[in-house]
């Protein structure tokens, strides 16, 4: 229907850079829903969209105003198990993270790995968001071998579903390209991780995309620790 599409475009726009357009289609996708006198879409399934992209934004009050909301209703309308509270709480878990609230960044994540992995299995990519989110926190908190084991286990299930070539591949090895270096492993290994990493997103994304300019800027980090300073800003 119209307002999936809308969603699907919003989505589309999110992956490719594009913030500015995916808010808007997001917010279109609300107001049209909102003055139905049927119900044409999923407003919650809206909201989390929009929150993960307000999360993206570093809109982080908006994201948080969106997450009390939504988390309250979907527990009311599912119960507390319910596996549609995983992507909520992975977007809780992102705010707490940016807030440093380390320990309840530490402790929603869990919560939401624990239902992901009850009904998908740890190898599932259902679980994967749940696994990067516990990655980015132990690699905040320094502890790279968790950090590690978790983004390999996402990595592992995405490139089974999606095949190496994949964005949310390449976004994953840039991950653990980032957690082997400061866990010290061989920085010619961390390199090729990076390369790979980049390549993908270049030839799916763009080079002006987002997260194409995320991953030279983490390869800076390790040519500058190798003294390639000529590389590293160039």
């Amino acid at each position: 229907d119209y307002v999936h599409a809308i969603e699907t475009q919003a989505k589309l726009f999110g992956v490719k850079g594009l913030f500015d357009e995916a808010e808007a289609n997001l917010e279109r996708s609300r107001k049209i829903i909102s003055k139905s006198d049927v119900i044409i879409g999923d407003e919650l399934s809206t909201a989390v969209e929009l929150t993960a992209l307000f999360i993206q934004l570093g809109r982080y009050s908006d994201a948080d105003r969106l997450l009390n909301m939504q988390i309250p209703e979907y527990e009311g309308l599912f119960g507390k198990n319910s596996i549609r509270l995983i992507e909520p709480l992975v977007n809780k878990g992102r705010i707490s993270l940016a807030k440093g609230d380390y320990t309840e960044a530490e402790q929603t994540a869990l919560a939401a790995n624990q239902l992901a992995i009850k009904t998908y299995g740890d190898q599932s990519t259902k679980s994967a968001p749940t696994q990067k989110l516990l990655g980015d926190i132990y690699y905040t908190l320094g502890d790279y071998e968790k950090a590690e084991v978790n983004v390999t286990k996402a990595i592992i299930s995405q490139e089974r579903q999606f095949g190496r070539n994949h964005v949310e591949v390449a976004k994953s090895l840039s991950q653990i390209a980032l957690i082997k270096f400061y866990k010290g492993d061989n920085r010619k290994e961390v390199e090729k991780i990076m390369l790979e990493s980049r390549d993908i997103i270049a030839a799916k994304l763009g080079k002006d995309n987002p997260q194409y300019a995320e991953i030279l800027k983490n390869m800076a980090v390790l040519y500058i620790s190798e003294k390639k300073f000529e590389i590293a800003f160039n």
